[in-house]
């Protein structure tokens, strides 16, 4: 196999292969550009900081991704990741508030998300099990409207987990969102972005769905997905890696 010549210092194509296995991509030990979009996927969702680009990783990154004791972040490093967190979790309140994705009009939807001032957590639970928490919170808004769905309140199930499961709290329906991509040996493991993903969580022709709706999943996820500031791209990865 080959050496990944965008490591530094170099890594064999064993460690390589180790690597992209824990980034829950097929582990060839060959840099691709699947391998590189994972790399900064996974380097965004742990608050890594943007040292290296187009897909390079130090030293520090490599001893994270091989599982070995990772090196203690600097005070810059750690204050830099707090206000990038804030951020995000500051433009997925705004998204919230804002009330674009809202189907208006309809006595079945609430008029204010539940989930209102929830940007942090969605943070916090994407951070933890290495899930982009834009994609979770484009999923909540494409599968019952961020919580709108009257139906489901009770419930707190916004990601539409089921059949009928309920939870005792939003932010648990949001963790065992979260989980459920990123389970090793679950239903997502290898799948990493919005359309692989998609195809599984809402396969086309199930049938549980004879309305035939779970056709606009993709593209409806990828469209809040963009909004919240994601790429506008189907295959854009939002799975970082599997929980440790």
């Amino acid at each position: 196999m080959r050496t990944l010549k965008l490591m530094s210092p170099p890594m064999s194509g064993d460690d390589v292969a180790r690597i992209q296995a824990g980034l829950g991509i097929e582990p060839q030990g060959i840099y691709d550009e699947a391998t590189a979009a994972a790399v900064e996927s996974w380097k965004w969702g742990v608050g890594y900081p943007e040292k290296d680009v187009n897909g390079s990783l130090g030293a520090k990154g490599q001893a994270w991704l091989l599982g070995k004791k990772p090196l203690p972040a600097t005070y810059e490093e750690r204050a830099a990741e707090r206000v990038r967190d804030a951020g995000i979790a500051s433009r997925i309140d705004r998204f919230i508030s804002k009330g674009s994705w809202q189907i208006r009009g309809d006595s079945r939807y609430a008029d204010r998300s539940p989930l209102e001032g929830f940007g942090p957590i969605f943070v916090r639970t994407g951070r933890k099990f290495g899930v982009d928490p834009l994609f979770l919170v484009a999923i909540a808004t494409h599968e019952n409207r961020l919580g709108t769905f009257k139906a489901i309140q009770a419930k707190h199930n916004t990601f539409g987990l089921g059949p009928g499961r309920s939870y005792p709290s939003w932010e648990a329906n949001i963790e065992a969102a979260a989980l459920n991509l990123a389970r090793p040996g679950g239903f997502y493991v290898r799948k990493n972005t919005i359309r692989s993903i998609g195809l599984t969580w809402a396969p086309i022709g199930a049938g549980n769905d004879p309305g035939d709706l779970n056709q606009h999943w993709v593209g409806s996820v990828t469209r809040f997905y963009a909004q919240l500031g994601g790429r506008d791209d189907f295959d854009a990865v939002v799975k970082t890696r599997p929980v440790a």
